[in-house]
């Protein structure tokens, strides 16, 4: 069992991280109500590798925070769509025939950094280069030291363990 991201397990942003590294620009990444930002981290690696990104309309959603967030966080959002107007478009996307792409991000060495925003060798820790810094907060979950990973202009923040947060879940 994988630790938690986002206090949650199964989490929005591995599953749409390992989406996109599997499926690159065939996968449709759908983010609906919901509280926070779990998704938004998920939701760039889906458009960093091609993808398509669907995003309910904050104003048509119960709790609009996880909507708003990936909004304001994520560029070229393909579709920003009230609920009824979201099954629809996923059935015209998905008969769509799709290109395979070669994805060159995928093959540059920075890519997985990139995309991958809350992941890192664990291994790389116990090395002089480690990914950042260590922030001054302690993982809810274990205790352990957390280590503040910033791209793209997201924080997140990564214990030894591999338990994530973004801010505003931490």
């Amino acid at each position: 069992m994988s630790p938690r991201e986002n206090n949650h397990r199964p989490a929005i942003d591995p599953l749409f991280r390992t989406a996109s590294r599997t499926f690159k620009n065939r996968v449709i990444g759908v983010l609906l109500t919901g509280t926070l930002d779990d998704g938004t981290a998920g939701l760039k690696a889906v458009k960093m590798r091609g993808g398509i990104a669907v995003v309910q309309k904050p104003e048509d959603a119960m709790y609009p925070g996880m909507p708003r967030n990936a909004i304001e966080n994520v560029e070229n959002i393909d579709y920003i769509l009230p609920l009824s107007e979201i099954p629809p478009i996923l059935v015209e996307l998905a008969s769509r025939l799709v290109k395979s792409s070669k994805d060159s991000q995928d093959n540059s060495s920075n890519s997985s950094n990139k995309s991958d925003i809350a992941e890192f060798d664990l291994d790389e820790l116990a090395e002089d280069d480690r990914p950042d810094k260590t922030s001054v907060f302690n993982c809810p979950d274990c205790g352990g030291p957390l280590w503040e990973i910033k791209r793209d202009g997201l924080l997140r923040y990564r214990c030894r363990i591999g338990h994530a947060y973004s801010m505003e879940s931490l």
